[in-house]
């Protein structure tokens, strides 16, 4: 297996019942541009935006558990606790 570490950013809204719902996933090209564009989303809106890093194969369809790099605004519990 080849593992290979990938970013990403993942942004956050809320429903009509003000429930959080994800909304979007993006790729980052490195950690610092994963925070700076989970921040500018935020800055931008969103109700809640994090940005993480995951050990990714993506030949063997495998994933290790995300590691949690930055959470602006309001996201669900289970992200913050990645």
């Amino acid at each position: 297996m080849a593992y290979q570490e990938m970013y990403f950013v993942q942004l956050f809204g809320l429903t009509a019942k003000n429930r959080l719902s994800l909304v979007a996933t993006y790729h980052a090209n490195n950690a610092e541009h994963a925070v700076a564009r989970a921040r500018a989303y935020f800055d931008r809106g969103v109700a809640g935006a994090i940005a993480f890093a995951q050990m990714v194969d993506e030949k063997a369809e495998d994933a290790q558990e995300p590691t949690l790099l930055a959470a602006f605004g309001r996201v669900p519990e289970e992200a913050k606790a990645a």
